[in-house]
């Protein structure tokens, strides 16, 4: 039996108040749909395909001898030098969901032999450094999905005295100059990683899981990319390009500014140690060897320093006071000048090796004087006492502010002939031994004065007291 039924629109009757409770209710849903949908985009995480010629603020840059560029929209990342240690890395502060979430990233090697990649999470800045507890506490708490010249690996540290990373080879290392994605997948419940290499075809071509990582879900608040040389030195720079990078459930951590400090040597990079202090100016962190760096930190007043090591000595750089409103950078130039020594006697004379000693502070510096009464040295802006020794006498002193790149000095030493006359009673010369004797400094110049010779002249010697002895 089939029923049918009729709903005849035409004859019902709807009040005007009724028609109105339809329309706010469809209205309600409406709105509320539109908001759970800006929630779930909101919290899908975040894409970077470098269509812009520099990063973003929120990346954090960490270099120690390495440099990266934008161009064509592909972020190089390559070291500087050949340093063993040439590093950077490229990351940025986030929060995982607690459904899992997954980073992927585009990249290839544009060749080198012990050279490596990384794209990684961490729950700190990952910086790749020497042999120490700086680069165990780093690794110990990363995990990572890795390509080297031989193979790709998922690593990861594994106990909390870790020294360097376990890894499991999940693929070989591929053609150099091909494209290929790395991924992290990350679940946590139950919590694993698992890495996958695929080629550009998107083809799996290794994969590889993990559980036994000291890096908890909770802990995760970073990530990111990172290229470093290997050890020992190899013959090669590292150099790996990136097409984009992905984080889906990985959403930035808001409400924090950044603050980058930057280091130079007149106004070249210039590695150093980097302290951050808090508004009552004790210490937060200190970041080492490096050239710049960026912290993400709530907005409020902090304090920034640099140490750097030039010419055996170290520098330390005023501490600056920052008031954090917005994303700043912050630069600290350690400036030196070219100062040109010229030492002359009494009578603009060149004094060839002339002693020349440089005090600033706690830092002194000895030099020569060059067969023209000059020498030319590096030294760091500020107040300078500059004094000369001839035959290890002080002949001058002079008091000296260095602040600018060139920087020349004129001193004129108390230093001068002396001649001695030797003659009988009569007027007539003499032939004679003739001595000047200073006990103070301890100095003796002797000469014979022959009768033939006319006067005896003692060249260039310290115009001091002396008492002379003709024998």
């Amino acid at each position: 039996m089939i029923s049918a039924y009729r709903i005849d629109f035409c004859k019902m009757k709807v009040t005007r108040f009724q028609l109105m409770l339809i329309f706010c209710f469809l209205f309600i849903i409406l709105a509320h749909t539109y908001w759970i949908s800006s929630i779930a985009m909101a919290s899908d995480g975040f894409y970077e395909d470098f269509t812009s010629s520099s990063l973003s603020s929120n990346w954090i840059i960490h270099s120690m001898h390495g440099t990266f560029s934008i161009d064509n929209s592909i972020l190089n990342l390559r070291s500087a030098d050949y340093n063993p240690w040439a590093s950077v890395s490229i990351q940025r502060n986030c929060m995982p969901d607690d459904n899992g979430f997954t980073l992927r990233a585009r990249v290839r090697n544009n060749g080198g032999f012990g050279v490596y990649f990384a794209l990684f999470v961490s729950n700190q800045t990952f910086k790749v450094s020497k042999e120490g507890e700086e680069n165990a506490q780093c690794t110990r708490n990363t995990i990572a999905v890795t390509h080297s010249y031989d193979a790709f690996r998922i690593c990861r540290g594994t106990t909390p005295t870790a020294q360097h990373w376990s890894w499991n080879i999940i693929a070989s290392a591929g053609t150099p100059g091909d494209w290929y994605i790395l991924e992290l997948k990350v679940s946590k419940v139950p919590y694993v990683v698992t890495a996958n290499v695929y080629d550009d075809s998107d083809v799996l071509v290794g994969s590889g899981s993990i559980t036994d990582m000291i890096l908890q879900y909770s802990q995760i608040s970073v990530c990111g990319l990172a290229v470093w040389r290997g050890v020992p030195p190899s013959d090669s720079l590292a150099n790996y390009d990136v097409d984009w990078i992905e984080g889906e459930n990985l959403i930035l951590s808001i409400g924090d500014t950044s603050l980058s400090t930057l280091t130079f040597k007149n106004g070249v990079d210039i590695v150093s140690n980097i302290p951050l202090f808090d508004e009552n100016k004790t210490v937060i962190e200190t970041i080492h060897n490096v050239s710049t760096f960026e912290w993400i930190l709530p907005r409020g007043t902090y304090f920034v320093q640099a140490t750097t090591t030039y010419n055996e000595h170290d520098y330390t750089s005023n501490r600056s006071k920052v008031v954090l409103t917005e994303n700043t950078q912050f630069v600290i130039n350690f400036l030196f000048s070219n100062l040109t020594v010229s030492c002359t006697d009494t009578i603009d004379r060149p004094l060839k090796n002339c002693t020349v000693l440089l005090t600033r502070k706690d830092e002194k510096r000895t030099v020569y004087t060059d067969s023209s009464g000059v020498s030319i040295l590096e030294v760091y802006y500020g107040n300078w006492t500059v004094e000369t020794y001839w035959i290890d006498v002080p002949v001058g002193e002079e008091h000296i502010t260095v602040n600018q790149s060139q920087t020349a000095l004129y001193l004129q030493c108390i230093v001068g002939d002396f001649t001695v006359i030797a003659v009988s009673p009569f007027g007539n010369p003499v032939e004679a031994d003739v001595s000047l004797t200073n006990e103070a400094y301890k100095v003796t110049l002797s000469d014979h004065h022959y009768t033939t010779q006319g006067n005896l002249t003692f060249r260039q010697i310290p115009l001091i007291p002396y008492n002379l002895t003709i024998t």
